[in-house]
């Protein structure tokens, strides 16, 4: 059985998605020791590997699991040659991803991921942090969520705050919040067909998995399909725009086409694919028992599913402009929430998207605040696919673990 514990194991079997797709709207898919054309440089993949794994550091079941320190006592300990600023927690890593195009031009260099980690970072006992950590490398195309949070922390203080909490706020675009859903669901689906299949995952499952999401309608197994609904919505925008005006930037098409649309096409430098696509991805990832597997459940639910302090995020959105956001405060929050409700299962209903950028940046704001409420007997989380709550409760009932304190709450944008 291959152990994924050296740079090398990790990149040579990892699934390779590229982030740009091709000129039929295709989008690349292949495992680098089976394409030797697959574009997986070592720089590329640390990058890729080091951003995943920054990402995971901020959720409590990281902690349990390495604890807070793993990453800091990773680093080179020559890297203070290159970089002098102090390095004390996980939100010190965040700016020290900010340099690295900087420290770059420093030093000549193929890897300059490799002169700031050792190889320490892939030798990881935990196979639910491996399962985790190899799927949102392989779908880097969909969401860095180290950039998101970056841009959470962007007004925060390092020294006020330690963990991942949602305190401070930032808009997203109608794309980022699909990708976001997208990568989600992926990994939850992922984990879920681990369980089912005892003999393990193919490269040709997962592809088969991501496309059915990106069908033009709906598979029958899922029942929801992201670039129906995305599509949908640009049409119905695109429909009103008779001056030949751009779609509006607030859609993030550009995202959209970029990091999310186009269907995965495997591809082997060889003559024959039939090696790439029966690939089988390490047991040493999918092959879970049933604590490891109520451990990578937690893991993902941690990323997307998250804490948000009331009066924190209320404070920052009474700072903007007083004509970008509506007056809200927490006296009023309750019958908003009723109306937010009704008009969530009135958009669903007749699918009524938002046609205004105001609109939709108010039903964030919303959205928010209603997830930092302090009285709140379950975590509300909004959602686009209607499957993500049924694939946790599965999950769940295999290990006999307790269904999650979440409320998820289907939503359209």
């Amino acid at each position: 059985m291959t152990i994924l514990n050296t740079p090398n194991l990790w990149r040579e079997n990892i699934i390779w998605v590229n982030e740009t797709k091709r000129r039929d709207h295709k989008r690349n898919a292949t495992v680098p020791k089976e394409n030797s054309k697959a574009g997986a440089t070592p720089e590329r993949f640390y990058k890729r590997y080091v951003h995943s794994l920054i990402a995971l550091s901020f959720t409590n079941e990281y902690s349990n699991i390495v604890g807070d320190d793993f990453l800091i006592e990773s680093l080179r300990p020559d890297l203070k040659e290159i970089y002098t600023e102090p390095i004390e927690s996980n939100l010190d890593l965040l700016e020290l991803l900010e340099k690295i195009p900087t420290l770059k031009k420093t030093i000549r260099t193929e890897n300059i991921y490799s002169h700031v980690f050792s190889e320490k970072i892939f030798n990881l006992e935990s196979k639910a942090l491996k399962f985790v950590l190899y799927f949102m490398t392989s779908f880097h195309n969909l969401d860095n969520l180290a950039n998101d949070y970056q841009k959470v922390f962007t007004e925060r203080k390092k020294v006020q705050y330690e963990s991942w909490d949602k305190k401070a706020y930032f808009n997203q675009t109608i794309a980022e919040i699909y990708r976001e859903d997208f990568l989600f669901t992926l990994l939850l689906e992922l984990l879920d067909l681990s369980i089912k299949q005892e003999k393990g995952l193919r490269l040709s499952d997962v592809t088969s998995l991501y496309n059915s999401y990106l069908s033009d309608t709906p598979t029958r197994e899922h029942g929801f399909s992201y670039k129906q609904l995305y599509d949908r919505q640009y049409n119905q925008a695109f429909e009103k725009i008779t001056d030949g005006s751009e779609v509006p930037y607030w859609y993030g098409d550009s995202t959209w086409n970029k990091a999310v649309d186009g269907k995965l096409n495997v591809t082997s430098s060889k003559k024959d694919n039939r090696s790439v696509i029966n690939f089988s991805i390490p047991k040493d990832v999918t092959n879970l028992n049933d604590d490891e597997i109520g451990s990578a459940l937690d893991l993902i639910l941690d990323l997307f599913v998250i804490q948000v302090d009331f009066d924190s995020v209320h404070n920052h959105l009474n700072r903007k402009e007083v004509d970008f956001l509506p007056a809200l405060v927490k006296d009023a929050l309750n019958i908003q929430k009723k109306h937010s409700k009704d008009h969530t299962f009135y958009q669903i209903q007749r699918e009524d998207f938002y046609k205004k950028e105001t609109e939709f940046n108010f039903s964030q704001h919303f959205k928010t605040l209603s997830q930092a409420e302090k009285d709140n007997e379950h975590q509300p989380h909004y959602i686009l696919n209607p499957r993500i709550p049924t694939l946790v409760r599965q999950i769940a009932n295999t290990v006999n673990d307790g269904i999650p304190a979440i409320k998820f709450i289907e939503f359209l944008t």
